[in-house]
């Protein structure tokens, strides 16, 4: 808990979920023309963490799946609704208040949307399973993520084992929101297209993405 002077400024503390401030401004008698002071007057000012992340499991009753042709680039999307995992795994930032499948998918575009927070950053997990891989070859995957509007993309690269050809991998990537990648009102953006290539054929499940939206502060005053 902690206590600032004026009501004008409101500084980023991030460590109290509880603030007060105490308003010591002059109270003016217009018709003696004198002024004196008040008593502090103390206003309540809720931090609202805007942190949470968003697991989704399945996505139109499965988990999307493509049959990988070597070198290939193939999109992955969910369709709806989405099977998303139980509190408090899935916690929505607070500003979410009820939410929506497409508070986190653009089911139009097949793209995978940010919190409506612009300057928000967010981590993104995805992790996938792979099968029929031919046996003793390694194999490279590239998982990509990107914004078509916006140009942003980023890589991750993958080595498969050459003496599995059934297992799993993973893909972690970091975007910031803005008015690129967020939806109308806040932007023209319409999120990031997930895309997996591998140099050899095997089919890719994608068997759950999470997004985790990172601390952005907003306040809320009460009198």
């Amino acid at each position: 808990m902690a206590t600032i002077n004026t009501r004008g400024l409101l500084t980023d503390i991030a460590e109290n979920d509880l603030l007060f401030i105490q308003d010591i401004s002059d109270l003016t008698d217009i018709a003696n023309g004198t002024s004196k002071k008040t008593e502090p007057q103390y206003l309540e000012l809720w931090l609202k963490r805007e942190v949470g992340q968003v697991k989704i499991n399945t996505g139109g009753g499965s988990q999307p799946s493509n049959v990988l042709v070597a070198n290939t680039p193939q999109i992955f999307s969910y369709a709806s609704p989405l099977g998303l995992s139980s509190f408090p795994t899935t916690t929505w930032p607070q500003m979410v208040g009820t939410s929506s499948d497409g508070d986190i998918i653009d089911f139009t575009n097949g793209t995978f949307l940010e919190n409506l927070r612009a300057g928000q950053k967010h981590t993104w997990r995805f992790e996938f399973g792979y099968s029929g891989k031919p046996n003793n070859q390694t194999c490279g995957v590239i998982v990509r993520f990107y914004n078509s509007i916006s140009g942003f993309e980023r890589f991750e690269n993958v080595f498969l084992s050459e003496n599995l050809n059934t297992g799993g991998f993973k893909a972690d990537f970091i975007t910031i929101a803005d008015s690129a990648s967020l939806p109308s009102p806040l932007g023209s953006g319409q999120g990031y297209t997930l895309e997996v290539t591998s140099e050899l054929g095997m089919t890719v499940t994608l068997k759950d993405s999470t997004r985790f939206s990172d601390a952005h502060n907003a306040y809320a005053v009460a009198i």
